[in-house]
């Protein structure tokens, strides 16, 4: 068994391993992914679905084929919406992959 002194408080482990995976930070991943209807506007809004947050990276998830083409076009918008509501620099980059089948 480990000594006292070797053991880690969990929200630093938790941090720590949260990090390693790409959600730096939870609650704004909570956020954005509980309140994305508000946060986001149109096309965005009902042709996509936050996935995940890697880093900087946001990856959304397409409606349609369809839609991918339309959403890419739009992303400097949704970086510019993003860094208003997350603050900035929190996302600087959105990939937009095509709906699971």
């Amino acid at each position: 068994m480990r000594d006292r002194a070797e053991m880690k408080p969990l929200g630093d482990v938790l941090g720590g391993l949260l990090s390693k995976l790409g959600v730096s930070d939870l609650t704004k991943w909570e956020h954005l992914r509980d309140d994305w209807g508000d946060i986001v506007a149109e096309p965005w809004k009902s042709q996509a679905r936050p996935i995940t947050i890697r880093g900087n990276t946001l990856v959304v998830e397409a409606i349609s084929t369809t839609s991918v083409s339309l959403l890419k076009y739009g992303v400097s918008s949704l970086v510019e919406a993003l860094g208003r509501d997350l603050g900035e620099g929190v996302v600087t980059e959105v990939v937009v992959r095509n709906p699971k089948r």
